[in-house]
């Protein structure tokens, strides 16, 4: 009954039962224009509770370091919600989160690249070159 983040509480809980293998194709088509599970700064972090206490079994068997890699992720997501809400403190305090982990930083340069490379038309400059 997740309002967001259902598909990563259902992968946690199908790998935990079955063996993944990698497709290399499209399963899902993500909806940006639906504004109905849009966060904002009220719901944001009850969404973000109520998935952690879905995945809770799984998070369980993590290591404490894999635990707080996948909450400086989920934090890091939030920047953007708080920078443009006004809490510029803790949305600075979450981009450089990141920093801690070499595997967050890398997931926060991808994250950035794939959420504003096609509002800035990058990918579009750099097909001319190619």
């Amino acid at each position: 009954n997740l309002r967001r983040f259902q598909d990563p509480q259902l992968f946690s809980c199908l790998t935990e039962k079955y063996k993944v293998k990698l497709l290399k194709k499209y399963l899902h088509n993500r909806d940006v224009d639906d504004a109905q599970n849009r966060p904002t700064i009220e719901n944001i972090n009850s969404f973000q509770d109520a998935f952690y206490k879905s995945v809770e079994p799984q998070l369980k068997r993590m290591s404490k370091r894999r635990v707080n890699m996948l909450k400086t992720i989920f934090n890091f997501d939030k920047t953007p919600i708080l920078w443009n809400a006004g809490y510029k403190g803790k949305s600075l305090k979450y981009m450089f989160g990141v920093l801690k982990y070499p595997e967050t930083m890398g997931f926060a340069v991808k994250r950035l690249w794939e959420r504003y490379s096609n509002r800035i038309g990058i990918e579009h400059r750099l097909a001319k070159y190619n």
